[in-house]
């Protein structure tokens, strides 16, 4: 079996088990990192090797570690997806292992309160205040925030149960849950 043949398999069993966001991001890496390398390779005679050649592919394209592991995890998941329903012998990707990341020190930076004090004086806007206000002082993420109603909220606590997002495919905004709950 073709590898794309295996990849639109895939696609329709992520279809019935991922948000549409996420099944976007999915065929998203196929078909910008993954099916340029593997399209016409038959799944059954992929061994370690052709992994190997496929990270070494990727890592000419300059990617940030996080999308490498990311692609590391969606082959992942493919092959699982391959042993479990197309007889494959066993995970490729499991076997070869991940990218070896290179040695970028990430720093996360936030704002202090008075950074943020100083960055909330260039909003005149009092709506655009309040909801960066809310982001700051809760954590919430912004489908998060823009999702809320006035049923989230009792005395003491905010239920943040759902997230709107856009639509990767047709720019429509879509409520669905939230990454994590």
């Amino acid at each position: 079996m073709r590898f794309e043949d295996a990849y639109l398999k895939y696609i329709e069993f992520a279809i019935d088990r991922q948000k549409k966001q996420s099944v976007g991001t999915l065929k998203q890496r196929f078909n910008n990192s993954i099916l340029p390398f593997f399209k016409d390779y038959d799944i059954y005679k992929i061994d370690v090797n052709d992994f190997f050649e496929w990270q070494h592919f990727c890592l000419q394209k300059n990617y940030s570690n996080g999308y490498l592991r990311g692609l590391y995890y969606v082959m992942c998941a493919f092959f699982e997806y391959c042993v479990l329903f197309l007889n494959l012998k066993c995970n490729i990707a499991k076997k070869a292992g991940n990218f070896r990341m290179l040695n970028i020190k990430v720093e996360h930076d936030f704002y202090t309160l008075n950074e943020f004090k100083q960055f909330i004086k260039g909003f005149d806007n009092v709506i655009y205040k309040q909801f960066f206000i809310f982001l700051f002082f809760t954590g919430c993420r912004p489908g998060e925030a823009m999702a809320l109603r006035f049923s989230d909220l009792n005395k003491y606590f905010i239920s943040i149960n759902k997230t709107i997002s856009e639509h990767s495919f047709d720019g429509s905004r879509i409520i669905s849950d939230p990454k994590s709950l």
